[in-house]
């Protein structure tokens, strides 16, 4: 069992840098063409496409990435204690 939690936490820790990695691309729209992050994209984006239509963009600003990084954070923690 806690190996399998281990690995729970790693999925979710490295789905939380593909996050973090598509929010950083976002500022470079140069780079949003690359290989790269159109593969991020079409992993991360079907996650984030439900808060979008939730939380709306504050400014310019699209925060729904920054509500999901730390909702993965909650549950990663709460994983750990269990």
């Amino acid at each position: 069992m806690d190996m399998l939690i281990r690995g729970a936490v790693w999925l979710l820790s490295a789905y939380n840098l593909m996050i973090f990695a598509c929010v950083v691309l976002s500022y470079f729209p140069e780079l949003q063409r690359n290989k790269v992050a159109e593969i991020l994209s079409r992993l991360v984006d079907p996650v984030l496409a439900p808060f979008r239509k939730i939380i709306p963009p504050i400014g310019n600003f699209d925060i729904t990435g920054l509500v999901v990084m730390l909702l993965i954070q909650i549950a990663i923690s709460g994983l750990l204690r269990w």
